[in-house]
């Protein structure tokens, strides 16, 4: 029964958007665990008991407000190179073969950075209405290097407007690293509008997931991986675009996070070409893996540069936006999907199906750092 939706839900998407026939690349391969029973694991949540005084409201910077801060290396989304510095260290050589990323960079360019406005001009001088309502972020983490972490959970903190961010929930999925949970802990109690729940055995990315969004308290949330930041002006948009569509599925216009210099890179860094409508992701209907094709010249051409939502088949897995009781209406996540790969498409499968929509919204940009290995951890059934 599966196939038979999912072959016609293929034919619909291929009609609907003229896909050109093509080589189609394989972007990751599906891994699923499968579990008997559906099961949400113990765990503690911390929150804040913490009211930030008057004198220290500096610290929190929104859009304009951002240029009140020093930013030092990695401003703007720039690279740091290392090329000249003759320097063995071996305490990083470790961790950056554990994590696959550069993680002495990492803590060099600090918690705090700007990123760069890759966004075409029409995004920059869109107006939204005043009263859009807050979102709840949820942040899944295992075992992740600490300063990436908390980048990201600064980001969502500068980058969103007080009046939209109503939480950031953290949820820690059973780490094992002590430095990694006293210093995420530390934070969380610190600021504002955080809440720390850790898992006490690991349960994997998506009962993680499923715990974060059925804590939250917002009416739209939006859930992301741990090695992402956000650029200004990222939530505006996919907000408006929920409350325009309250059954969508939504992505922001992901650029990456380079794993060796930490530059910011979203398509070419050209925001007046537009890339953005390059490529349709869908996925193939035996193997399930993610897949891409080129949008057709047709297609192209009736959006004529348009800045708004573009349909796609399946969303991007890094992260996603919704409304809360849109997504617990459809069941959530698939429990037995104890590693990423696959959950994305399950997730829009059941969306187009039950009359919602799937959409990248371009307006909205966010990096996310590719590492393209997985790293595999015991998940206790």
């Amino acid at each position: 029964m599966f196939m038979c939706f999912t072959c016609w839900f293929i034919v619909l998407v291929r009609k609907t958007w003229d896909l050109q026939n093509g080589s189609i690349r394989v972007f990751y391969t599906t891994l699923l665990e499968r579990s008997a029973k559906f099961r949400i694991p113990n765990h503690t949540t911390l929150r804040s008991d913490v009211t930030r005084s008057p004198d220290n409201t500096h610290d929190v910077a929104t859009g304009s407000e951002f240029q009140a801060f020093h930013l030092g290396p990695g401003k703007n989304g720039s690279a740091i190179d290392l090329s000249e510095f003759k320097v063995n260290m071996p305490k990083y050589a470790e961790s950056d073969k554990k994590h696959r990323f550069n993680t002495f960079i990492s803590d060099v360019i600090g918690l705090r950075r700007k990123l760069s406005d890759m966004r075409p001009a029409e995004c920059r001088t869109m107006t939204y209405p005043d009263n859009l309502p807050p979102i709840s972020v949820v942040i899944i983490f295992r075992d992740e290097w600490p300063s990436i972490v908390l980048r990201t959970v600064y980001s969502v903190l500068d980058m969103t407007p007080d009046t939209l961010l109503k939480e950031i929930i953290i949820v820690d999925d059973g780490s094992s690293d002590a430095e990694l949970k006293l210093k995420v802990t530390i934070h969380a109690r610190s600021l504002e509008k955080v809440t720390l729940i850790t898992i006490d055995k690991p349960g994997g990315l998506m009962l993680a997931r499923q715990t974060g969004i059925e804590a939250v308290t917002a009416e739209y949330f939006v859930v992301m991986d741990s090695h992402m930041e956000v650029a200004e002006g990222w939530a505006e948009p996919l907000i408006h675009r929920l409350v325009q569509v309250p059954k969508a599925l939504l992505c922001s216009h992901v650029g990456s996070i380079d794993k060796e210099n930490f530059k910011f890179i979203l398509s070419s860094n050209k925001p007046e070409k537009k890339e953005f409508e390059n490529v349709f992701p869908f996925f193939h209907q035996v193997t399930m893996d993610q897949m891409f094709v080129p949008y057709s010249h047709e297609f192209r051409s009736r959006r004529n540069g348009s800045v708004e939502p573009i349909p796609f088949a399946v969303q991007q897995g890094m992260m996603m936006a919704m409304r809360t009781d849109y997504f617990l209406q459809l069941g959530g996540f698939d429990s037995g999907m104890r590693i990423w790969g696959s959950e994305q498409i399950e997730l829009s499968v059941k969306v187009w199906l039950c009359g919602g929509r799937v959409e990248m919204v371009p307006c909205s940009a966010v990096a996310h750092m590719f590492r393209y290995s997985l790293l595999c951890t015991t998940v206790t059934s």
